[in-house]
């Protein structure tokens, strides 16, 4: 018997995916038995085993990885948009030899560089009536599943291995914590190789037998589509919903009401994959009704935080440990709500592929998984997080000092569109701090980064003053719109040279 999250899906009946045409629960289980059957006699059982995929969201994607897990294999979702210089690391990395792809996306790049690759065109195997239908192997829920890479925006991507019981535990409590029903219908804007898109949105959706919607982003195309009104529920992350609030701006009077509208008609709004600024979760909840949701989770964990779906949402903050995952804090000396947090869970990682050393080292004695995250908690049990130990928390002249605190009072600043805070190693202080600052179009002059240095004596404390600033076009961001600090701090040090 296949797994069961997966016969979940396959059962469902009704429309799975929206578009040109539609396609079908019962169109998606025929894709994916031929997927399984295609796999299985090319592979035999792949139990353990990688099958890679370099596939566009939308059905083909759905009957690879479908396809990949009735064979018992594990789903490697490859970056479409990534260089093959990026993409080699995939490849060589997850020891795949097979490689699910379509005639229209495959690169010719990746069979050239990578010759040992068998590809398998999923189009093409889907449209062979000579292939039959296999309804999959016995999978066991401790078997491995899925595969992401994480975003590598302080180090090399490190291969996450879920499990299928993982998966389930993931999608049963966002099911559960967002009301999920079989009457939803999303539109899915993000890309397919993050637990954001794949689990959050797809996979909840599939399972409870909503429709998706796959959307490649474009400000204004995205805007119209959901200015027309239908999905019940979005999803994004913080980049895309400043995109959609300039589009509003440039709208016409009638257009923005048509909006307004269509916002106010869904049930849910959800922001996540990087920290959501004050100013976006102001200016949305104007234009669209919405206090953006907002929850915290990581590759590793799934959804580990929320904001409630019905009870009080609070600003800047991740809301509560959603049922079924216990957290506590690995408190730092001289504080008392205030350090690591450590998570316990059905729904955590199996291993990082290929790496018994770095996986024991993500967990303490006690078997709590160590985020790197540090957070601070509220006496009502709501949680901040203060970012990242290795790229977040600025340790200057004895100062732990959260870079996430700076960013937001500097994005606070008429005349900010983005900022990113770093610290720059410097012997007396052991760090000093560093500001990249993205003005908007009418205030990018040199006299406005004066301007914001008077503000931000003004808004913090002494310590937390930049030192270092610098004007930048754009700021460095991995797919899913995190800002890679890395970059940033070679960027700046590049000029300081």
């Amino acid at each position: 018997m296949s797994s069961l999250f997966v016969e979940n899906i396959l059962n469902n009946r009704g429309t799975a995916i929206k578009g040109e045409p539609d396609l079908s629960y019962d169109d998606l289980r025929s894709g994916s038995e031929k997927m399984a059957e295609f796999l299985l006699s090319e592979k035999g059982n792949l139990k353990g085993k990688t099958v890679l995929s370099f596939l566009r969201p939308g059905e083909e994607y759905l009957y690879a990885m479908l396809g990949t897990w009735l064979a018992g294999g594990v789903f490697v979702p490859m970056p479409v948009s990534y260089p093959l210089s990026e993409l080699a690391h995939y490849v060589k990395d997850s020891q795949s030899d097979i490689l699910l792809t379509s005639f229209s996306d495959l690169k010719k790049e990746l069979p050239d560089s990578f010759p040992f690759l068998q590809i398998g065109f999923v189009d093409r195997i889907v449209a062979d009536k000579n292939i039959g239908h296999n309804q999959g192997v016995d999978i066991k829920e401790d078997d491995k599943a899925l595969m992401i890479y994480t975003s590598g925006t302080t180090g090399k991507p490190k291969g996450v291995v879920h499990t299928f019981g993982s998966i389930k535990s993931q999608v049963d409590t966002l099911i559960e914590a967002w009301k999920w029903e079989k009457s939803d219908y999303i539109i899915n804007p993000l890309p397919m190789h993050h637990i954001h898109g794949i689990v959050n949105i797809t996979l909840c959706a599939l399972t409870i037998g909503a429709k998706v919607e796959f959307f490649k982003f474009n400000k204004s195309e995205l805007f119209d589509k959901l200015r027309k009104m239908g999905s019940t529920v979005f999803m994004a992350v913080p980049t895309i919903y400043r995109k959609l609030i300039n589009e509003f701006e440039s709208r016409d009077s009638k257009q923005q009401e048509d909006f307004t509208n269509a916002c106010q008609s869904m049930r849910l709004m959800v922001s996540g994959s990087a920290a959501l600024p004050i100013s976006v979760l102001k200016r949305w909840e104007d234009i669209s009704g919405h206090f953006l949701l907002e929850r915290y989770g990581m590759s590793e964990t799934g959804m580990v935080l929320s904001n409630e779906y019905e009870g009080e949402r609070f600003e800047g903050m991740v809301g509560k440990p959603l049922n079924g995952i216990d957290v506590k804090i690995a408190v730092e000396e001289g504080e008392e709500n205030t350090g690591e947090l450590l998570v316990k869970g059905n729904q955590l990682f199996k291993e990082y592929w290929n790496k018994p050393e770095a996986t024991a080292n993500a967990f303490d004695q006690d078997g709590w998984f160590k985020t790197g995250d540090r957070v601070v908690v509220s006496e009502n049990g709501v949680y901040k997080i203060l970012g990242r130990y290795s790229v977040d928390i600025l340790k200057v002249g004895g100062y732990k000092i959260s870079a996430k605190d700076i960013e937001e009072v500097l994005r606070k600043h008429e005349f900010v569109k983005d900022a990113a805070v770093v610290g720059i190693p410097n012997e007396e202080y052991g760090e000093v701090i560093a500001a990249a600052i993205v003005f908007d179009d009418k205030h990018n002059e040199g006299k406005y980064l004066s301007m914001l240095k008077d503000y931000a004596l003004l808004h913090l404390a002494r310590h937390k003053i930049p030192q270092i600033w610098q004007r930048v076009e754009q700021l460095p961001q991995n797919a899913m719109g995190k800002v890679v600090k890395p970059e940033v701090k070679a960027l700046i040090r590049q000029s300081l040279n």
